[in-house]
């Protein structure tokens, strides 16, 4: 099995302060499954560090530690000795008998520094010795009745063990894990809009949506953009930063809106300029959130130039661009679109409706969230120059989402 072959998806792990703490990093069958399509554990092993845990691991988990799976092989094998212990979480899965044996290999990775987390959890005695041993547990919130959920932090919550909530999918089961003691959370929930009858919208955000409708409006000419641009100083700053970097190689400085809209174009100041307007908007919302977005701007535009190379690549970037502005500004995706000009194909798949754009962002979701039987059922599955580029192109995806977000921060921190 080489690097292309394994497909691998993050997932963003939350305190109560909605700051990322980490990432569980989620393999396509399993990390051990990997491991058996090697030569040899040390091949395999050597092919994950070089992939996952060496150059680019800033880039994937933004010095957060890497959360992942370890079966009672990988464990036996002590496949995680591999790893720094500051990069990694070592998740002990449900089936793993706590035996005397796994609890000494338990024992040995805290003597080295390793943290511990008891996956998909769920209490019986002979749990105990490991549950002493455990840094974190891990309580699915979807397949877990209510009253254990409850009833699991009560009993065996202590000072130094955290307890995570996982599948927690919706804003009301991420304040009921909170509710109930829980200090760590996993899922998309931060993607889902918290909607309060009869809140208006702030005024701001009101001022930042005009200026979407606008340019997205097909009508809209050069010197209205210019207005409203000139309007705005931070967004202006931020264009002509943007225009006058290497990645132009303009050979004149860019010293004007006008010039700057002219030399980019439409289509190119659609993108980036409904980027730069959607971190506005969600400056009251989780960083993760427009990390997300970018991410899956990219990864669509990626895959339609493979599976939809006769289609324009601007309006899936903008279907993965938008598909949280619900959760940005608590909305429901209806109003917001009935306001917004875009394509009506984006509007379309961004409500649901299958077209090829709605197949492209429904993979980007399913390969994010690891739903790895999905992907297979789904029809890019016998698209097989598609498939073997799908971890490159998530990498890559994750990769110039993550940069992108640390420009417009870093520009964001200067101007304040």
């Amino acid at each position: 099995m080489t690097y292309m072959d394994v497909f691998v998806a993050r997932q963003p792990i939350f305190d109560s302060r909605m700051r990322v703490v980490g990432y569980e990093l989620l393999f396509r069958e399993g990390l051990e499954n990997a491991y058996a399509h090697s030569d040899g554990n040390q091949a395999s092993a050597m092919v994950l560090s070089n992939t996952f845990f060496s150059e680019n691991l800033e880039q994937i988990t933004h010095g957060r530690r890497a959360f992942v799976n370890f079966t009672r092989t990988l464990l036996a094998e002590r496949v995680a000795l591999l790893f720094p212990p500051e990069h990694l979480v070592v998740e002990i899965l449900e089936d793993v008998e706590p035996d005397k044996t796994m609890v000494g290999l338990v024992r040995e990775l805290k003597k080295h520094g390793y943290r511990i987390a008891l996956d998909d959890f769920a209490f019986r005695p002979e749990y105990r010795a490991l549950v002493n041993l455990a840094d974190m547990i891990k309580v699915d919130f979807l397949a877990t009745p209510a009253r254990e959920r409850l009833r699991l932090p009560r009993t065996l919550g202590n000072k130094r063990m955290s307890f995570l909530a996982e599948k927690v999918e919706t804003p009301e089961a991420f304040e009921e894990a909170i509710g109930a003691g829980y200090q760590l959370f996993q899922g998309y929930f931060f993607s889902k809009p918290v909607i309060v009858k009869g809140q208006d919208l702030p005024p701001y955000k009101l001022n930042y949506l005009h200026m979407l409708q606008l340019i997205h409006d097909p009508d809209a000419e050069v010197s209205q953009l210019e207005q409203v641009l000139k309007q705005d100083v931070a967004l202006s700053y931020k264009l002509l930063r943007f225009v006058n970097s290497a990645a132009f190689g303009f050979k004149r400085e860019i010293k004007s809106m006008r010039q700057a809209i002219v030399m980019l174009g439409f289509r190119e100041l659609r993108k980036w300029l409904s980027f730069m307007i959607l971190g506005k908007l969600s400056t009251d919302k989780p960083e993760e959130l427009m990390m997300l977005s970018v991410q899956r701007a990219h990864f669509a535009e990626q895959i339609a130039t493979v599976a939809y190379p006769d289609l324009p690549g601007e309006t899936f970037f903008l279907a993965g661009l938008f598909s949280c502005i619900d959760a940005m500004i608590d909305r429901p995706m209806e109003s917001i679109l009935e306001y917004l000009p875009l394509h009506g194909e984006i509007k379309a798949a961004l409500l649901g409706e299958a077209n090829p754009i709605r197949q492209v962002l429904q993979l980007v979701m399913d390969y994010e969230s690891g739903r790895w039987a999905r992907l297979e059922g789904s029809r890019f599955a016998e698209n097989e120059s598609l498939w073997k580029a799908l971890p490159e192109m998530y990498r890559q995806s994750v990769l110039q989402g993550g940069a992108i977000f640390q420009t417009h921060r870093r520009e964001s921190m200067v101007q304040a």
